[in-house]
């Protein structure tokens, strides 16, 4: 009983702490240096996609863990050839939501800038 215990208490102890290490907030502030910076709710989008995480994290692949978007988009595009990351979240963002028909959408800046 006492081995079962132990074991029980290990398995919780490393589930504990993989979810410590890849928990996402679930409200990120993307920075914006002109415009006002954008608040941006994680489980709101993932749940509209249906949890498909590639859909935004374009690049992840198969089986693997998403990355954050300025791990490949920075605020110049230096990046390994990418578009900057202004360009890469208006055509992400703005672009899903012109598709669905839902949310601010590209030209009415204060949709999300600074709300």
């Amino acid at each position: 009983m006492k081995k079962h215990l132990m074991g029980l208490m290990a398995v919780l102890m490393v589930l504990a702490f993989v979810t410590a290490v890849f928990a996402v907030s679930d409200t990120l502030v993307l920075k914006s240096p002109t415009k006002g910076d954008v608040k941006f709710t994680h489980k709101k989008h993932t749940d509209a996609l249906g949890g498909k995480c590639v859909d935004c994290h374009h690049k992840t692949p198969a089986g693997g863990t998403p990355a954050a978007c300025t791990t490949c988009h920075d605020a110049t595009g230096a990046k390994g050839g990418n578009v900057n990351t202004k360009k890469a979240f208006h055509d992400q963002c703005a672009g899903c939501h012109k598709k669905m028909g839902k949310g601010p959408i590209l030209g009415k800046c204060n949709e999300c800038h600074g709300a």
